[in-house]
C-alpha cells in the first residue's frame, strides 16, 4: 500500500527508557538527576554536560582549568576622621582562592600620600599574606577616596584594588595656599582673596598680615559665612620685568597654626602698545 512505503524510510523514534537501558546504568544515573561529576565508588570525575535530542541522550564532557584568585579581605578600609597632618598605619589580607599559586606582579598606591608594604608575593593556594602601609593626610582636606592597584597573575581579575577612605579635618582651610598673579602689565593694579575658614570649634582671630610694603598692600574682612576671614591681597605697579617670588604671612590665635605662609607669584609685563 501506497501509506505502507511512505514510513519504510523513517525510524522510530526510542522511548528514554530504551536508551537508558541500552546505555546502562550511567545514563540512568543521569536520567535520575545523580551528580554526574562523581562515580559510585566517590570518585571525581570531570563535569559532564547532557541533552536529550531526538529521544537520544547526549552526553559532552566539560573541563575545569586550576587558575589562582586573588581574595582582598577587606575590600575597603575606613580610616574614620583624622585632624590636620598625620600619618596613620592601615592594613589589609590579601588571599589565593584558587587552586593554583598566585603571583602578585605589582603593588602601586595612586597617590603619593600612600606607602605600602607586602611581605611576599607568591602565595601557595590558601595562602594568605597582609599588605600594610600607611597614609599621610598632609594637604588633604575633607573627604579622601585612594586607592591601591594590585596586578596578578589571577586570569579573572588581572588588575584588582584596594580602596582607603578618610575624612581629613583641618583647624584652618584655605581657598588657596599661594598667591599667584600670573602675567601681569607693570602698570596696572590687581587684587587676589584667600578665604580662611576655620573648623567650628575654634573662634578664629588674625593677629596681623606681613608683607613686603613696597609691593602689597593687605587688609582682612569678615567672610559671608560666620567665623570666615578674607584676606585681600593688592599688588601696587612694578616695575616691567620683575619676578614676584616673596611670602606673605598671616598670623593667627590658632595652635599649630599660628603662622599660614602664602608664597606670591607673577611677573611684571611691559605694557601693551596700541
Amino acid at each position: 500500500m501506497d501509506c505502507a512505503r511512505s514510513t519504510r524510510g523513517h525510524r522510530q523514534a526510542r522511548d528514554p527508557s530504551d536508551v537508558r537501558g541500552r546505555h546502562g546504568d550511567r545514563d540512568d544515573r543521569v536520567h535520575r538527576g545523580d551528580s554526574p561529576h562523581m562515580s559510585r565508588d566517590g570518585a571525581r570525575r570531570p563535569a559532564r554536560s547532557h541533552a536529550w535530542i531526538g529521544g537520544g541522550l547526549l552526553l559532552f564532557a566539560g573541563a575545569s582549568f586550576a587558575a589562582p584568585a586573588l581574595v582582598i579581605v577587606p575590600a575597603r578600609v575606613d580610616l574614620g576622621v583624622l585632624e590636620g597632618d598625620v600619618a596613620v598605619p592601615f592594613g589589609f589580607t590579601l588571599r589565593n582562592d584558587g587552586d593554583e599559586p598566585l603571583l602578585i606582579r605589582e603593588v602601586n598606591p595612586t597617590c603619593g600620600c600612600t606607602v605600602v608594604f607586602l611581605a611576599d608575593s607568591l602565595l601557595a593556594p590558601g595562602e594568605i599574606v597582609p599588605l600594610t602601609g600607611a597614609f599621610h593626610s598632609r594637604k588633604l582636606e575633607g573627604s579622601v577616596l585612594k586607592t591601591i592597584l594590585i596586578e596578578t597573575n589571577d586570569p579573572a581579575r588581572p588588575r584588582a584594588v584596594a580602596i582607603l577612605r578618610v575624612w581629613v579635618q583641618r583647624e584652618l582651610t584655605l581657598s588657596y595656599e599661594s598667591v599667584d598673579f600670573g602675567s601681569f602689565d607693570a602698570e596696572t593694579i590687581k587684587e587676589e582673596k584667600i578665604l580662611i575658614r576655620p573648623s567650628a570649634e575654634i573662634a578664629l582671630e588674625i593677629l596681623g598680615v606681613e608683607a613686603p610694603p613696597e609691593r602689597y598692600q593687605c587688609w582682612i574682612e569678615d567672610g559671608e559665612k560666620p567665623g570666615d576671614r578674607v584676606l585681600h591681597v593688592t599688588l601696587l605697579p612694578q616695575r616691567e620685568g620683575i619676578v614676584l617670588a616673596d611670602t606673605i604671612r598671616v598670623r593667627t590665635n590658632v595652635k599649630n597654626r599660628e603662622t599660614i605662609a602664602l608664597p606670591v607669584r607673577g611677573h611684571a609685563r611691559g605694557k601693551r602698545s596700541g
